[in-house]
């Protein structure tokens, strides 16, 4: 079924007011890309959630938490 232009704003509106994108860029000789595919695929979460995982363990690791924005 196809979504209606109402629908797709609708989406939209949604993702910007729930979502914050985050960006990351790495060189291809680190062959970053397919070490996140494997490592996601052995621990069996999406490479998004695999990311996010991993972000949250340094920040954990570091001492960091959402208390310490200001």
């Amino acid at each position: 079924m196809a979504t209606t232009e109402a629908q797709a704003r609708a989406n939209a509106k949604y993702r910007a007011k729930t979502f914050e994108y985050i960006q990351v860029r790495s060189r291809k000789t680190e062959r970053m890309g397919e070490l996140l595919t494997l490592a996601a695929a052995v621990s069996g979460k999406s490479k998004a959630q695999y990311i996010l995982d991993a972000i949250k363990t340094q920040l954990a690791a570091d001492k960091i938490s959402v208390d310490d924005l200001p």
